[in-house]
């Protein structure tokens, strides 16, 4: 599966456990998917790979294996993430949101 280079990618680096809650993470893929089918989950982390049954049946239950990449355990993830620094914004009174990848609801505010 080839991203290409335009695409909008979301990226969710955490282990698989219960308390990392990936479940929610792709709930909310399904409901970005649906506003825009363009858009691409990179998951990384111990156990983010497609023989984890129980993130593949998530995953294929929600509807976007396609736009999918699990990449497991990983050793170069400073370099991954230093590809997804937001670029810098012109000033605009309206701030935008960054949600937080925890389970509960902890908004940040970002401008």
């Amino acid at each position: 599966m080839a991203i290409p280079l335009d695409a909008i990618v979301i990226g969710y680096a955490a282990r698989f456990h219960p308390h990392k809650d990936h479940r929610n993470f792709i709930q909310a893929a399904e409901r970005l998917h649906k506003l825009m089918p363009q858009v691409h989950f990179l998951l990384f982390g111990m156990g983010v790979t497609w023989e984890n049954v129980r993130l593949t049946e998530w995953i294929d239950s929600a509807g976007i294996r396609e736009r999918c990449h699990l990449l497991g355990l990983r050793q170069d993830i400073s370099r991954l993430f230093s590809e997804w620094i937001l670029p810098p914004r012109p000033r605009v009174a309206k701030p935008f949101r960054l949600w937080s990848a925890r389970p509960w609801p902890v908004e940040r505010l970002a401008s």
